[in-house]
């Protein structure tokens, strides 16, 4: 596939400033951070990843009803990044709201490299390339390697 990257960013265009939208799938409709990382690897590699776990979308107040649930289905496509410092370009960087109460997994973005990852947050209102620096290491819940993305060559376990 080819796609123009920003050099800047390391990011096609296409993927900054979308609108985020709880359980959002559409650019111009608005995403999450799911429906970011499936877009991601489909427009970028080709690699097809479905929305949810076999059990329904997520919905509403998820993360209180079932916390473990979103990792979970991130571990049935992937295996664990155990350190923040061993984050490769293509894993997926779990963090946590750091307003609620536990640390209960609430977001991903996709590193892109050079020290950096592609992401959508409630707070942040659009999708933009943030540093993987101290203040996101602070809301590090854990990272995914994932199995297709080794699969096409892209990464490879530890």
């Amino acid at each position: 596939m080819s796609i123009a990257i920003d050099p800047t960013t390391m990011v096609p265009p296409a993927f900054l400033g979308i609108p985020w939208k709880q359980f959002g799938t559409m650019r111009d409709g608005g995403m999450d951070c799911i429906g970011l990382a499936i877009t991601w690897f489909r427009e970028q590699y080709g690699i097809e990843y479905p929305y949810d776990d076999g059990q329904g979308p997520l919905r509403g107040l998820w993360h209180q009803r079932t916390p473990r649930r979103f990792i979970d289905a991130l571990l049935e496509i992937g295996r664990p990044v155990v350190r923040f410092g061993e984050l490769r370009t293509h894993d997926l960087v779990v963090v946590f709201n750091v307003a609620l109460a536990v640390k209960v997994p609430t977001g991903m973005g996709v590193v892109v490299g050079d020290g950096r990852f592609v992401l959508t947050v409630d707070e942040a209102r659009t999708s933009y390339v943030a540093m993987l620096d101290e203040a996101w290491k602070a809301r590090w819940w854990g990272g995914i390697r994932l199995t297709k993305v080794v699969e096409a060559g892209l990464s490879v376990w530890d």
